[in-house]
């Protein structure tokens, strides 16, 4: 199930990458043959070819996104490599900065010919399904930086912000969090073909429509607008019928209790940036 489920999410959004063809995404299990659901030793990517950095550099932060192991391995013609999946991805066009690598693991079959070496390097393999690996590596596997944690650690500190600093009701707070995580969502999430519910193309969509006074790149941006802002919670609204979306049918009431918060103020581009910093809601997880 794990394993199916690691393909979907890791491997289809790894395929649309250019470079990123016939790679095969897996699981390791300490046991395969186990009835209930055992979180996994490692994520395995395995590429036909030797792929870029900007690959890999996908594949680190997909499978951190993923959060049900704490290890990915990338397998290449050339080279075997192991990530820590409990550190933060590289963001940014930056190429050279790789820090999640377990650089002590790398094998690189081509030239490592001693059979010492070989050796050496077989062990380490041997140690991840013996546990021994992650004992060995402790420091690289704390689990404050993974995906999950960190999600969770951000949200509350939005909410301090919100209801301390910015004076909110607390369900108004709670309401206005999960309508920032769902659109996001939206806007996210990709199908197979790569496109998303909440496209670009979908906002300029709702700009021609006149629902949007403008056209916006992204959700940020639409936050820097209170009247844009309400004009889509309240498209949301209609959309899903009342059912859906997080807070329907109180527009209204948040739009009062929020009228003081102008579009000068923090808040609801700082909840949104801590959301977007830790991407759960990325296309990495489908």
């Amino acid at each position: 199930m794990l394993a199916e489920l690691a393909q979907r999410k890791l491997g289809n959004a790894l395929e649309r990458l250019e470079g990123g063809l016939g790679v095969q995404v897996g699981v390791v299990s300490r046991d395969p043959t186990a009835d209930e659901t055992v979180p996994p030793l490692a994520i395995v990517c395995e590429f036909r070819q030797p792929v870029s950095v900007q690959v890999i550099k996908e594949a680190h932060r997909l499978a951190w996104c993923f959060s049900h192991s704490p290890l990915l391995v990338t397998l290449e013609p050339n080279q075997i490599r192991a990530w820590s999946c409990c550190e933060h991805p590289v963001l940014g066009d930056a190429l050279d900065d790789l820090d999640a690598e377990i650089s002590e693991v790398r094998t690189q079959p081509q030239s490592d010919t001693s059979l010492s070496g070989q050796a050496a390097r077989a062990l380490h393999w041997v140690e991840l399904v013996t546990g021994r690996f992650f004992e060995k590596y402790e420091e690289r596997f704390r689990r404050d930086s993974c995906a999950d944690r960190l999600l969770l650690s951000n949200l509350r500190e939005i909410r301090r912000i919100l209801v301390e600093d910015e004076g909110l009701d607390e369900d108004v707070c709670h309401d206005l969090l999960a309508r920032m995580i769902f659109i996001q969502f939206l806007m996210d999430r990709k199908d197979s073909s790569g496109n998303s519910a909440l496209s670009e193309a979908k906002l300029s969509a709702l700009h021609q429509d006149g629902i949007l006074s403008q056209t916006y790149p992204d959700l940020g941006e639409i936050l820097g607008d209170y009247q844009d802002t309400y004009a889509l919670f309240e498209w949301l609204d209609a959309r899903f019928n009342g059912d859906l979306f997080p807070g329907s049918g109180q527009s209204g009431a948040i739009r009062r209790v929020l009228s003081p918060l102008t579009a000068a103020s923090k808040a609801p581009r700082t909840c949104l940036k801590r959301i977007k910093s830790v991407r759960k809601r990325s296309e990495g997880v489908e």
